[in-house]
């Protein structure tokens, strides 16, 4: 039985496992490790590699950084591993993982305690680890004589604080915020440490969360994390070819992207098959590896970081109410990407400036994207537009497909075409929907095709849709064309987002139309 060398997938990866990140990795040399040192937030979606490159840059090295001239010791602490209900702890568990620290590297951590513990109570018989609730408010004193002690040892810790959006859970609230005050006079430059941050979101909105204002995010340095880069996608692919030769890697990649663990999970997967992976067998593989469950996953943190809309705007628009922050906050989550950015992806939409990280996470919002109401009266009026022309495909044409492939449709040229190629591709997308996500797609043909390919259904038998949207053939044209000129996504354009103006203009034609349509239906 061959090894499965991606069977560390999900957990910390450190050493000959941890591949590339190696802009990053100098950030954190050049902000902490150098005789001038700062703060430092690392930011990512969740399981991106955050913790896993905190632990390859520093915690594995504890006892290398403690030997060097500047004697970094590195003090590592998940604030969701304390209790909600008593945060005073925090100072308490930073002091014992200090302790573990010093240890690891063979100093003696008892001596530096008596010496705080007498600065702060004068007395040497204090047991700072029962379960007195004095001492647990206490601590915090301990353990900044603590710091005062090992900065005269020369001795300089990085604090790590790892799920830092636990914050908002531990301190939030009148009793507890003087507690997430002490944190940010740790990040003052008055302590010989360094404070990392490893969070989800960014500190400005964390502490915005706890306090109201925020003054912390000012003292750090953010480094997004995101997928691998292209360096690190082919040192992955050269894991793949050893383990996986047999597996076309840009296979993986539609589903994966550059996500680091999705991409860990399917090679798993495709590691424990055997024999000729055809598309059947990988489809499996997408299946056993959950990679939907992720998607979903993710996108309850997009939610939870108000930038799901947002990114069903970019990539299935419209492009309405939709800021330039959010933009660049997706783009710095590495969740969407600028085509000329995008070495190895394969690319879903062609010829857009933006695409998200996965082919396979860009189809399947597109799925959700119909679930979603982001535009209220274009999507009150696109729904009715599509149920009417559903209704002529069924009691005009008599639910035939080769009825809908015939009708005549004219180009702009004046030429004659025919919508067979077009119901040939929605075909062809209805089959692909049902094979990738079941659970979720329309078997309804007309729900494949376009607000495009439904205004040319209805100018070309105009004689049938005139009576229903109460217009000139040429107004309903103008007016349609301009809602789906407001309605494409920017990731099929580069022009400013839609104006005030514009949107007001689009608002009044979505209820002239519905208007139309009710009075006549």
């Amino acid at each position: 039985m061959r090894e499965n060398r991606y069977a560390n997938t999900g957990n910390i990866v450190i050493g000959d496992d941890f591949i590339g990140r190696n802009k990053t990795l100098r950030l954190i040399e050049d902000k902490l490790l150098g005789k001038n040192f700062g703060n430092l937030a690392i930011i990512g979606v969740e399981q991106i590699g955050k913790t896993s490159l905190i632990h390859q840059a520093l915690v594995s090295k504890a006892e290398e950084l403690f030997c060097s001239e500047s004697k970094v010791l590195p003090v590592y602490l998940d604030l969701s591993t304390i209790n909600v209900s008593k945060p005073e702890t925090f100072f308490l568990e930073l002091i014992m993982e200090m302790r573990r620290s010093l240890i690891a590297v063979k100093e003696n951590f008892n001596l530096y305690l008596e010496q705080a513990k007498r600065e702060v109570f004068d007395i040497r018989d204090t047991n700072l680890f029962d379960d007195s609730r004095e001492h647990f408010l206490e601590s915090q004193y301990i353990f900044q004589e603590l710091l005062t002690i090992l900065a005269v040892q020369k001795i300089r810790p990085i604090i790590i604080l790892d799920e830092f959006d636990f914050a908002v859970k531990l301190f939030k609230g009148d009793e507890r915020i003087a507690i997430f005050q002490k944190i940010r006079e740790l990040s003052s430059t008055k302590h010989k440490l360094a404070v990392v941050t490893i969070s989800r979101k960014s500190l400005e909105e964390i502490e915005k969360r706890i306090v109201g204002i925020s003054t912390l995010a000012g003292t750090f340095t953010s480094s997004y994390l995101t997928g691998f880069d292209s360096n690190d996608m082919n040192r992955f692919k050269e894991t793949v070819m050893l383990s996986i030769p047999e597996v076309n890697f840009k296979e993986i990649v539609f589903f994966t992207g550059n996500h680091p663990f999705l991409l860990g999970q399917m090679c798993f997967e495709l590691a424990n098959c055997e024999g000729v992976f055809d598309f059947r067998k990988i489809r499996m593989c997408v299946k056993k590896a959950s990679i939907i469950e992720k998607f979903n996953s993710l996108i309850n943190t997009l939610r939870d970081l108000g930038l799901f809309e947002s990114l069903l705007k970019i990539i299935v628009g419209p492009v309405y109410n939709l800021s330039f922050p959010a933009i660049m906050q997706l783009e710095r989550y590495g969740i969407i990407i600028e085509k000329h950015k995008d070495e190895f992806n394969q690319k879903f939409q062609e010829g857009s400036d933006y695409s998200a990280f996965s082919p396979y996470f860009e189809q399947y919002l597109q799925l959700l994207a119909k679930e979603v109401s982001l535009w209220e009266e274009w999507n009150g009026l696109e729904n009715r537009i599509r149920d009417i022309v559903k209704d002529y495909f069924s009691y005009e044409l008599g639910g035939d497909i080769e009825n809908l492939k015939s009708l005549l449709v004219e180009s702009k040229n004046g030429n004659k075409l025919r919508m067979e190629s077009r119901v040939n591709q929605w075909i062809k997308l209805r089959e692909e929907e049902l094979e990738k996500f079941p659970e979720r797609a329309s078997r309804n043909l007309l729900d494949q095709a376009s607000t495009n390919d439904l205004k040319k259904i209805i100018i070309s038998n105009w004689s049938y849709f005139s009576g229903i949207f109460l217009l000139e053939k040429s107004r309903f044209i103008s007016s349609i064309e301009f809602l789906i000129s407001v309605r494409n996504p920017l990731a099929h354009s580069r022009e400013e987002l839609i104006s005030t103006k514009v949107a007001n203009k689009a608002n009044l034609i979505c209820m002239e139309l519905l208007e139309n349509i009710n009075s006549s239906t």
